[in-house]
């Protein structure tokens, strides 16, 4: 009896492992960000962070990627035009766990504090400019200063 409630505890103990979700971790490197983004035009900074969301006991995992692209001017103005003939979209009530210390001033100052929940005081777009494999959803802005912030996930 004693080797079969062993035997139990290390298949419960493996199993419970498998759904513990690694943390994200802050990161610079551009190539890395252009493994899961589209970034025909390459920024010249950005800090972004990859994230397990949910957890994958039952099916597959989900993922974030919330980006801070910073672009020389000519190259974000270029950007930017292309996604103001667009049509925007509404992104009210986003969770306030989208904000984080990490983000530029200018980043920031784009969020309205709306109580429970964030919604942004800039125009918003689909993610599709930047949209690669299974990161299709999700919404982009632009800031004052040259960045494009972009959050994005799969489902």
């Amino acid at each position: 009896m004693k080797p079969l409630i062993l035997i139990l505890l290390l298949f419960l103990s493996v199993f419970i492992g498998c759904g513990v979700k690694e943390e994200s971790k802050l990161s610079t490197d551009v190539n890395a960000l252009a493994k899961n983004l589209n970034l025909e035009t390459k920024p010249i900074a950005t800090q972004w962070k990859f994230t397990q969301i949910g957890d994958d006991l039952l099916g597959p995992a989900d993922y974030t990627i919330i980006a801070v692209l910073k672009y020389n001017h000519a190259e974000w103005l270029s950007l930017y035009n292309k996604h103001k003939e667009l049509e925007p979209i509404n992104t009210n009530y986003i969770s306030k766990d989208i904000l984080e210390d990490r983000f530029p001033a200018s980043v920031k100052a784009c969020f309205k504090d709306e109580g429970a929940n964030l919604s942004l005081i800039r125009n918003t777009y689909e993610v599709d400019a930047f949209a690669r494999g299974a990161f299709i959803h999700g919404f982009c802005f632009f800031t004052d200063k040259d960045e494009v912030f972009v959050y994005t996930y799969t489902m």
